[in-house]
């Protein structure tokens, strides 16, 4: 199954970066991690992400993949799961807003 757990228009910044836990129900299937990115500011440009960084698993998360796409001018966060049911809590921080 793959879903966007959070996406926004790309003119809000330069780069973002999310923090997020997995949880698999009762606390016994966890990780913590982050994903960095920045991209192009043209619609048909770039997005580069460091590829999730995360702790080691509490049970297993190993079903659970994140990454970052850019379509057009909308940033996403991916989650892609190949079994299991589980939770994901994100927080997101968007670098080189304009005011």
């Amino acid at each position: 199954m793959t879903t966007h757990i959070d996406s926004f228009d790309m003119s809000l910044g330069k780069g973002a970066v999310w923090r997020y836990v997995i949880d698999g129900g009762s606390g016994a299937n966890m990780r913590v991690g982050i994903i960095q990115a920045v991209w192009d500011q043209v619609s048909s440009g770039d997005v580069e992400y460091l590829p999730d960084e995360h702790s080691d698993d509490i049970g297993d998360t190993s079903a659970v993949e994140l990454s970052v796409e850019k379509v057009t001018t909308t940033i996403g966060l991916r989650v892609v799961s190949s079994g299991g049911d589980f939770d994901i809590y994100v927080v997101r921080t968007i670098i080189g807003a304009s005011f």
